[in-house]
């Protein structure tokens, strides 16, 4: 079993890949462990200033978006729609 911090760091990478592909224009993020799920704040750049956004993803499949492209993609799908307020590159 890996250890907390160790699953936080792969997690945060897992997260920060996910938020790469949505081509925000703009963000910060950080990652908390609860219960078996990760609670993702996201800090983004809107039309009308900063604005923070919560997402969350089973332990389970925010790993599993780093070998698995349909899983990645399925939550990318997810994250963007709730994003949706943030400025993205175009």
């Amino acid at each position: 079993m890996a250890s907390a911090s160790a699953e936080r760091i792969q997690a945060r990478e897992a997260a920060s890949s996910v938020l790469k592909d949505l081509k925000l224009a703009a963000f910060l993020f950080e990652v908390e462990a609860e219960g078996g799920e990760w609670s993702i704040e996201v800090g983004c750049q809107s039309r009308g200033g900063w604005v923070i956004v919560q997402l969350s993803a089973s332990k389970e499949q925010l790993l599993a978006t780093q070998f698995d492209r349909t899983v990645r993609r399925r939550m990318a799908g997810e994250w963007l729609n709730q994003l949706r307020i943030c400025r993205r590159h175009r």
